[in-house]
């Protein structure tokens, strides 16, 4: 297995920019979901997904770094 050169203090950032994605992205579908506005909630519920795999690469890689 080849050595991972990294940064923890990236990947802290990297976490928590993602964490804070993540949540905004769950208030955006409650808020659109208090809408109804189907077009919104597509859009919210994209952002969302998208936001949630991103948050599960960064702490996949930091469990892979740490253990």
């Amino acid at each position: 297995m080849r050595e991972l050169d990294i940064n923890y203090e990236t990947l802290n950032v990297a976490i928590r920019e993602s964490t804070k994605r993540y949540k905004r992205a769950k208030l955006d579908l409650a808020e659109a979901n208090s809408y109804g506005i189907k077009e919104w909630k597509q859009v919210a519920f994209r952002q969302l997904n998208h936001a949630r795999r991103e948050l599960k690469r960064a702490c996949k890689l930091a469990k892979r770094i740490l253990y």
